[in-house]
């Protein structure tokens, strides 16, 4: 028994070895290895492939503007009349000549025109001295060939020569407000200011140009914050505040100094009048009448009178009369007057009676 078992394991033994000793492909291959699976995670997102197939997109078809439609010149010239643009017979003040295109601007935009419709329209509206300044760039210029910028150009070496700017370059910086308000006088500033551009390298500088433009009572309250302005709608606001307080502060005084003459008429008026009351009670009549009154010499009749004694009483009428005449020609007040005439009368009858 255990004789039979020993070569059973010999023989096995054998085998195995034949097996170890053969070519490679006749090895038996080993045993696969069963791995654990990995664990299942509930609610995991899906494994997206890396290179996955896009579905195929429909792609719109680009809409082509349409070709602007070319004017006629009557349509042309019919659109731009309607506008009612401004005519320009030239002229020698900057001022009109640059506000002239800067309307025309307005409207050939509006009409959405290119460079030759905006030359041709431009030239409708060119009288007089334009006109004939425009006849001669036609001569110098291949005018088909112009655009807008050439024309510009040719319109202010003509309205904005050297002469005339030095003279509004001199008119800018010699400005000042004077009796002019706030919103004229900056107005007037910034109009001379578009024709003077290269005056201002930034836009403080405009402010303290603009500045010395104002009064010094407006200048005073205009830089009586913490900070002084620094842009041109800073200091145009402050100076409508500041013209609107010194404004009522002028009228306060003035209403203040009226009132005080008016009390010094009245307290002098009355003074008069208390004057007059009490030289009144104490002449005994009311003042007012004629100073320039003619005095007749009262007739002496001769009544039981001898001729010495009408002679005598005559005498000393006229002598009563020239002296009451000659104190009233020395400014003796009224109601003396009225007391001599009174004692004019008592004499009077005294030398009738």
């Amino acid at each position: 028994m255990m004789l039979a078992q020993q070569q059973e394991i010999g023989g096995l033994r054998a085998q195995l070895a034949q097996q170890n000793q053969g070519p490679p492909d006749a090895r038996v291959p080993p045993a696969p290895v069963n791995q654990p699976a990995a664990p299942e995670i509930p609610d995991a997102d899906p494994v997206i492939p890396e290179n996955p197939i896009a579905p195929e997109v429909p792609v719109a078809p680009v809409a082509v503007p349409p070709a602007p439609r070319v004017r006629t010149p009557e349509e042309l010239y019919d659109s731009f009349r309607r506008m009612k643009a401004p005519e320009f017979e030239g002229s020698t003040n900057p001022i009109d000549a640059d506000n002239w295109l800067i309307d025309l601007q307005v409207i050939l935009n509006f009409l959405r025109l290119n460079d030759q419709e905006k030359i041709l329209c431009a030239s409708f509206v060119l009288k007089k001295d334009a006109r004939l300044w425009w006849e001669a760039v036609q001569i110098r210029w291949d005018v088909t060939q112009m655009t807008w910028e050439d024309f510009v150009e040719e319109f202010k070496e003509k309205y904005f020569n050297t002469e005339v700017m030095e003279a509004q370059q001199d008119e800018l910086n010699n400005f000042r407000q004077g009796n002019l308000s706030v919103a004229e006088a900056v107005q007037k500033f910034e109009q001379l200011a578009r024709l003077c551009p290269h005056l201002f390298s930034s836009e403080r500088d405009k402010v303290r140009k603009m500045m010395k433009m104002f009064r010094s009572d407006l200048a005073v309250v205009i830089n009586s914050g913490p900070y002084p302005p620094t842009t041109v709608a800073d200091c145009v606001s402050r100076a409508v505040r500041a013209e609107y307080w010194v404004g009522q502060n002028r009228e306060q005084r003035a209403k203040f100094f009226q009132e005080k003459r008016e009390e010094k008429a009245q307290v002098k008026q009355n003074q008069i009048k208390q004057g007059q009351t009490s030289q009144q009670k104490g002449q005994g009549g009311p003042s007012g009448q004629n100073n320039n009154r003619q005095y007749v010499i009262p007739l002496v009749r001769n009544v039981g009178r001898s001729t010495r004694e009408s002679a005598v009483l005559e005498t000393v009428a006229v002598f009563y009369v020239a002296r009451k005449a000659t104190m009233l020609e020395a400014a003796i007040s009224i109601p003396r007057v009225r007391r001599i005439n009174r004692e004019d009368r008592d004499l009077n009858f005294t030398l009738h009676r």
